[in-house]
């Protein structure tokens, strides 16, 4: 059994599917629970451990032996909760805002309705 490391490295250097998905495999499940608790949603954090395994796979040539993936997961797993609770609070926002416009529209019409 291939460590960590070296299946990185294998990914890194061949572009290695099967060594990729090994990593994958060992990881998802530590990879989606620490997102779970941190976007507190389900679909978010199966965004999120996605996006995750998309940055370990730009970055797995910059990985140097020293480090611990299982910790390097779980600390890109944060950054990307942040980030994608930060675009899900913009987001959110911005409905809010747009519902606003479509009520402050809809005021007026009805009020002139009312008024005939």
């Amino acid at each position: 059994m291939k460590d960590d490391l070296h299946l990185v490295h294998e990914f890194a250097v061949n572009r290695s599917e099967a060594a990729f998905a090994t990593l994958v495999r060992r990881h998802v499940n530590l990879v989606w629970s620490a997102a779970r608790r941190q976007v507190n949603d389900a679909a978010l954090a199966e965004e999120v451990t996605s996006a995750v395994f998309c940055v370990l796979a730009e970055k797995a040539g910059s990985l140097n032996r020293e480090t611990v993936l299982a910790g390097w997961l779980v600390r890109t797993t944060r950054f990307v909760a942040v980030n994608a609770l930060r675009r899900e609070a913009r987001r959110r926002q911005r409905e809010e805002e747009a519902m606003n416009i479509l009520l402050d529209q809809a005021a007026p019409d009805t009020a002139w309705q009312h008024i005939r």
